[in-house]
C-alpha cells in the first residue's frame, strides 16, 4: 500500500511525512527536499499543473490514500485560485482515471 502526499515541503505536509512510516510517494515542485533519505519515501518532482506527469505518477504507483496539502493564500486571486482549485481539480482528474 502506498500513500500519496502533495505539499510535503510545507509545514503540515512535512510533519505528516515524518509521522507516516508506510511507503510514501511525495510530489513536490521543490528541487531540494529533506525526506529524500527516508527509505520509505519515493520522491517525485512534479508541478501539479502537468496533467500528463500527474497521470503517470498515479498510474504507476496507484496510491490507496492521498493527502493533498498543497495550498496558498497570497492575496492574489488568480494565484490562489490556481493553487487551491485548479491543482486540486488536476489531482482529482488523475485519480478518477485510475
Amino acid at each position: 500500500m502506498s500513500i500519496l502526499i502533495t505539499g510535503a515541503s510545507g509545514f503540515s505536509g512535512s510533519k505528516l511525512c515524518e509521522k507516516i512510516t508506510k511507503k510514501k510517494i511525495v510530489i513536490s515542485n521543490k528541487s531540494a527536499f529533506s525526506l529524500n533519505s527516508d527509505p520509505n519515501t519515493f520522491f517525485v518532482k512534479c508541478d501539479l499543473n502537468n496533467q500528463d506527469k500527474l497521470n503517470e505518477i498515479i498510474s504507476q504507483h496507484k496510491p490507496k490514500e492521498i493527502f493533498h496539502l498543497v495550498g496558498s493564500f497570497t492575496g492574489d486571486f488568480d494565484t490562489d485560485y490556481n493553487t487551491n482549485v485548479t491543482l486540486t481539480k488536476n489531482l482529482l482528474e488523475s485519480v478518477k482515471k485510475f
